[in-house]
């Protein structure tokens, strides 16, 4: 079975919650957010942890080792994007060879089932696979476009999508799981030729399409994959966490 490793990225200030808390830190049902996706990444099998944190933010740190003690921590002192984010877990985890799951620490409804599934996409002929959900309104999301077969030939977002893009309801998660004979080289070619002079993770689509591979995409519940950005988020994401604890309850 392929090792499976996961970057965990968790560098959000947590401005618009109103807080000095690291965003990741906050609680849904007294676990913190940071907390229910490492314990879903620990269901899935994950063997080496890289969670990327912004500088002063030990706390981050500790709770990471609670969950998984082995976790390494990287600091992303410059905010460049998210390929940049991740490039920052490369000292960490070059070394690793497998499956890398590339996660968000503001995610935590997400379940270890669909990490197995999204991973178990990757194989030397598709050395990438991206996680979407079909949104109710996908206003605002990027757009995952495929072709016949299925597989994703690039991730458009909004700005840049025409009329009839804009009608596909398949949405980007920014959940990724990578081989990673493919992470390294790959972010080393992204530019920040963009108007925000960011590195985007999602540019690495397009080159892996580009060099004639294929890209898979596993499809979840949108709610699984649900940020926190403020305290009205968080308060929503704290009962449909109760709520879909109250259901499994009482199926078993």
């Amino acid at each position: 079975m392929t090792k499976t490793a996961c970057i965990v990225l968790a560098a959000g200030k947590g401005s618009r919650m109103k807080s000095d808390l690291p965003k990741v830190m906050h609680k849904v049902a007294g676990r913190t957010l940071l907390g229910h996706v490492l314990s879903a990444a620990n269901e899935t099998g994950v063997e080496s942890y890289c969670v990327v944190c912004g500088p002063d933010m030990a706390v981050v740190e500790q709770e990471a080792k609670v969950f998984a003690p082995g976790a390494v921590i990287a600091l992303q002192t410059d905010r460049l994007g998210t390929g940049h984010a991740v490039s920052m877990a490369k000292t960490a985890l070059e070394n690793f060879s497998g499956t890398v799951l590339i996660l968000y620490g503001d995610v935590p409804l997400i379940k270890a089932q669909t990490l197995k599934n999204l991973a178990g996409m990757v194989n030397d002929k598709m050395p990438l696979a991206v996680l979407g959900f079909t949104a109710t309104d996908p206003k605002g999301y990027g757009r995952l476009l495929c072709d016949n077969n299925g597989y994703l030939q690039t991730i458009r977002e909004e700005l840049d999508a025409s009329d009839e893009e804009r009608q596909v309801d398949l949405c980007n998660s920014g959940i990724m799981a990578v081989n990673s004979s493919s992470l390294w080289s790959l972010l080393d070619r992204i530019d920040n030729d963009n108007a925000n002079k960011e590195y985007y993770l999602t540019d690495i689509v397009g080159l892996t399409v580009n060099d004639g591979q294929k890209v898979g995409v596993a499809v979840c519940e949108e709610t699984e994959v649900a940020g926190v950005n403020d305290r009205a988020q968080l308060a929503a994401m704290e009962q449909r966490f109760l709520a879909a604890k109250s259901e499994q309850l009482k199926k078993s």
